[in-house]
């Protein structure tokens, strides 16, 4: 027994008005009369005594009958309602969305949103199940089950209740015989089973009573709806070991408007060391309101084994023709494609194993009601990979398709195309590890949508954006009046895909590879010595998704054509490259980094681009045994275009320098101090802005052996600039304000047992001449 239950008197984030229980009273089981308008006044502004809206409601005739509906238009002054859209599914809709913000009017049935708010159906549901079995002789079964369901989709509701009550039955008897002999001579194996099981259409599973495939192996149309009947027959032979043969027969009904019969055989036949072969073929007829559907299905695959070498081929066959009722005229539903597969396979010679696959399918679709060949489609795949120890590993996929379509489709508006996709991973370590890499590469031909940035409310504190208000009065919380925050916004920034996709070209390619001259070296002599301590590693990545119509210009990496503000969706390019004395070395060592990032990325609202590079030097010393220092030099651009949001906009250049003594006195202990100083000049405005900062920091640290540790911190930060009333994008000031900005940062986690940890936070923030801020916070936990 089970039941599932919604508590209609604790809906979750949301409260029902007294005209919304009246709707869902009234609404009885179809989720389709739950609904609301999606349309609503603006509030009046109380400035300037008018609505700020976004849609203007336009009346107009459509087929001679008025019809009203309402156009996209913030800033225009009969532009007075704000509408929210729902999906109603593909066809059932007037309008299409854009964005989540705009929605577009493409005629009544073309579109999937209507204006409208769906309310949720409160529903309850109970299962009780019963199920027994019997053997009355050696490999014979007998099954049988009865359940019954009680069914309210809509708890508000007393209409349409008389259909909640639906029942099913199963029954079934399975025979397993094992092999027989008929005067010495071994028949095979034979199992035999046979089952009828009737679904009452009222009768409501908790759970999906048949596999995935059902629908298609029986041809099951949509909407076919009422009480279901299913009777199979299956038969199961052995002639020989290794080879068996499937025979099956079953009828599917829905009511009186749906009947479907199937028949299937499987001949699966296989010696390990030789051959596999395995053939399946699936025929089904059905009939549906008139309509009379033939389904055919085959799939087939052999191989034989000759010593490393696995050639073998595989074919598939679907085809599908529906016919009008009393006419031989086919419907669109209806297809035809055939596909041949030859393939071969290596296994493991000298340490290479690869599969060529070639690929030859034909398809043919309704055209003028006759199955008419459309399109021949050619497909190369080699799948290859070579190892022969830890020193080197590569592996390589490759899938070239190309399809081309007969004249009489291509009259049609369709054209020919090709499909690329290329992955490879290669691994390299040589010379005793001198020399470590990796090589990846992988391009595809794919369907992307632009992104659209938007902005989620969350519980006061936790998020990290404040909204400004509508500065531009138009009616949209648009991006630039959203501003990041260190203080615990209402708001967090996602993005999103937009409905509509774009045919691009996807390419991720990257390299990491590493020089340690200590391992270069298996004897001492002078040039171990001397280059020992040097080590270096290199990164590079290029990631791309280009609207490109030549695809070979972006797979074979042709770099002047990335990054293309009318072609490219999103792409980005970083390099790093550090050089390193003493890497590992306890009382010396340094880094020097060159590290740079171009991005580009098609956003809804329009095209965003950047340039980031930082040249750095990093030293670590060992002072004392109980002192040490870690001095940073850094010299940074940061340049940033957007359409979409004007504050984040900014052209910088940042040199700062920081210098930080730690000394642990005792194990358990560690003071530090940190100081630094810079100069950011922000070229962007009309007016550059140059921001003068230093910093002094404080911090103790002190650990509870085997129970936690605390943490304290004091922090001064002075700045400065030369256009103090001049806003300044965030980056630059990190959220701090032009004047001297003071903090205090605690932090403690406590074991109290070994199933209870408590944590503790508190933030003291006190900004030029803000008041000070405070933020505590503490938590337990408690592990069972």
């Amino acid at each position: 027994y089970a039941n599932e239950s919604d508590d209609q008197n604790s809906p979750i984030d949301l409260t029902f008005t007294n005209e919304e229980l009246e709707i869902l009273q009234n609404a009885g089981d179809d989720p389709l009369k739950a609904v609301v308008s999606g349309v609503k006044l603006a509030p009046v502004d109380s400035t300037s005594g008018t609505r700020n809206g976004i849609y203007v409601k336009i009346d107009t005739t459509i087929n001679g009958e008025p019809y009203l509906y309402y156009k996209y238009s913030p800033g225009d002054e009969n532009a007075i309602y704000y509408v929210t859209f729902s999906y109603v599914g593909k066809g059932k809709g007037d309008y299409d969305k854009i964005n989540l913000k705009e929605y577009k009017f493409v005629g009544i049935g073309n579109g999937a949103y209507l204006p409208v708010k769906f309310l949720p159906l409160p529903e309850e549901k109970n299962i009780a199940n019963f199920a027994a079995s019997y053997s009355p002789f050696e490999g014979v079964t007998l099954k049988g089950e009865l359940a019954g369901s009680y069914y309210d989709r809509n708890k508000f509701s007393k209409i349409d209740d008389g259909n909640n009550q639906g029942y099913a039955t199963n029954f079934s008897i399975d025979v397993k015989r094992k092999a027989n002999k008929f005067f010495g001579i071994n028949l095979g194996g034979i199992d035999f089973s046979f089952r009828n099981r009737f679904i009452d259409e009222k009768f409501a599973p908790i759970e999906r009573l048949d596999n995935v495939e059902f629908n298609r192996n029986y041809n099951v149309v949509q909407g076919t709806n009422g009480s279901q009947t299913l009777s199979e027959l299956r038969l199961k032979y052995t002639p020989l070991a290794g080879t068996q043969l499937y025979g099956n027969f079953g009828k599917l009904k829905y009511g009186e408007n749906f009947h479907s019969n199937r028949y299937d055989f499987t001949i699966d036949s296989k010696r390990k060391s030789l051959y596999n072969l395995k053939f399946y073929n699936n025929f089904v007829k059905t009939y549906f309101n008139g309509l009379t559907s033939n389904f055919l299905e085959q799939k087939g695959n052999a191989t034989i084994n000759l010593w490393k070498f696995r050639p073998g081929v595989a074919y598939l066959k679907d085809k599908k023709e529906e016919f009008l009722p009393s006419a031989d005229t086919l419907i669109n539903n209806s297809h035809n494609y055939t596909e041949i597969q030859p393939f071969l396979e290596l296994n493991n010679l000298w340490g290479i194993n690869f599969v060529y696959k070639f690929k030859y399918r034909t398809e043919a679709n309704p055209l003028a009601n006759v199955l008419t060949d459309e399109s021949i489609i050619r497909t190369n795949q080699l799948d290859f990979n070579y190892k022969t120890n830890r020193n080197f590993t590569t592996t390589l996929s490759l899938a070239f398709q190309k399809k081309n379509y007969t004249d009489a489709f291509k009259k049609k508006g369709l054209s020919d195309n090709e499909t690329i996709l290329i992955r490879s991973r290669t691994q390299v370590n040589l010379f005793n590890r001198f020399l470590r890499g990796n090589i990846f590469y992988n391009t595809a031909t794919e369907k992307t949508a632009k992104l659209e940035r938007i902005f989620l409310p969350v519980p006061a504190g936790t998020g990290n954006y404040i909204y400004l208000g509508d500065l531009n009065n138009n009616g949209i919380a648009d991006e630039d009046e959203f501003k990041p925050t260190n203080d615990g916004g209402d708001f967090i920034l996602t993005t999103i895909p937009t409905d509509q996709l774009y045919p691009v070209i996807s390419l991720q390619a990257n390299t990491r590879f590493s020089f340690d001259f200590a391992k270069l070296f298996k004897y001492k002599s002078f040039w171990k010595k001397f280059l020992s301590p040097l080590s270096t590693e290199t990164f590079f990545r290029i990631d791309e998704k280009s609207k490109i119509t030549e695809t070979q210009k972006i797979y074979l990496l042709n770099l002047k054509y990335f990054l293309n503000d009318s072609t490219t969706m999103h792409g980005s390019q970083q390099f790093r490259n550090d050089i390193y004395l003493f890497r590992t070395g306890s009382s010396f060592s340094l880094r020097m980094r060159y590290y740079q990032k171009k991005y580009l990325t098609q956003y809804s609202g329009g095209l965003e681009d950047g340039y980031y590079r930082e040249r750095s030097l990093r030293m670590r010393v060992k002072i004392d045994k109980d002192i040490r220092n870690l001095t940073e030099i850094a010299f940074i651009d940061d340049k940033v275009n957007s359409n979409s949001a004007i504050n984040r906009a900014r052209n910088a250049f940042t040199q700062k320098a920081s210098t930080d003594f730690s000394y642990r006195p005792y194990q358990k202990v560690e003071l530090g101090f940190k100081l630094g100083a810079g100069e950011v000049k922000d070229v962007f405005p009309q007016t550059p802005s140059v921001i003068d900062f230093n910093f002094q920091l404080i911090r103790l640290n002190f650990s509870f052996v085997n129970k936690g540790r605390l943490r304290i911190e004091v922090e001064r930060r002075e700045l400065t600039a030369n256009v103090p009333q001049q806003e300044i994008p965030f980056e630059i000031t990190q959220g701090n304000s032009i004047g001297k900005n003071y903090f205090l940062r605690v932090n403690m986690d406590y074991k109290l047992s070994e199933n209870i940890q408590t944590t503790l936070s508190y933030s003291g923030k006190k900004y030029a001449d803000s008041d000070i801020i405070h933020i505590l916070r503490a938590e337990a936990r408690a592990y069972f």
